[in-house]
């Protein structure tokens, strides 16, 4: 039998580009109506998962405090450096467990913490500006908008409710106030240069350019539970 083992396949496709995979899985799933229904199943599976819970996304923005503030305390300035591409990937990959976890399937409060949380991890580079490390990290995100993107990610999957309900609470500690205060901070250090598209996302509902868009439909039809 010259077929390949499971753990053999596994090897292979550890080797594979996450879209490369994709391409060879949707042409299994054609060809092989078995194959399609796994992948249904198992995406079902995971939506029905992902109502059920409510995720808190804290550890990311503590770890990326810890290693901005505390953990390169010392280094030389090129250890700095080499530090600095490490924790911009740990960043990114941060924000993308992050936003893959906040799509339109997610609870509510899901996606609220997960946009807090990016907000976080905004004002924490915000304030990185102390040493070579800190201005290597900083530099990236005066040009790299991926936490910006992520965000803009989140309030897309948000139903009109949330982001109404986001928008209107101006308590000092809500989470309106502290993407503001998160603009303004960026003004001041030249970084996360599509954060104003952020507050127009949220300060925009309700708009008649929103509502046209919508189809005119001034109800979002999107369960909240």
């Amino acid at each position: 039998d010259t077929r390949l083992t499971a753990d053999q396949i596994k090897e292979y496709m550890q080797e594979l580009r996450p879209e490369q995979l994709s391409e060879i899985i949707a042409e299994a799933a054609q060809r092989h109506p078995d194959v399609g229904e796994m992948v249904q199943h198992r995406v079902e599976q995971q939506r029905a998962q992902e109502r059920r819970r409510v995720l808190n996304f804290d550890s990311y923005s503590r770890h990326i405090w810890k290693v901005i503030n505390v953990s390169c305390g010392g280094m030389s300035d090129n250890r700095q450096c080499e530090m600095a591409l490490r924790v911009i990937e740990q960043i990114e990959r941060a924000v993308d467990n992050i936003v893959r976890h906040c799509g339109e399937h997610a609870r509510p409060q899901t996606r609220w913490n997960g946009l807090s949380v990016l907000r976080k991890i905004g004002k924490t580079l915000a304030f990185s500006c102390h040493n070579m490390f800190h201005h290597d990290v900083q530099e990236t995100f005066q040009w790299d908008t991926f936490l910006e993107d992520g965000m803009l990610e989140i309030l897309v999957a948000m139903s009109r409710e949330e982001k109404a309900e986001s928008r209107r609470d101006e308590w000092p500690e809500a989470l309106w106030p502290k993407l503001v205060e998160l603009d303004g901070l960026r003004q001041q250090h030249g970084i996360l240069i599509n954060m104003e598209q952020v507050l127009n996302e949220l300060n925009r509902v309700g708009t008649e350019e929103e509502i046209l868009e919508n189809g005119g439909d001034d109800n979002d039809s999107r369960s909240t539970d």
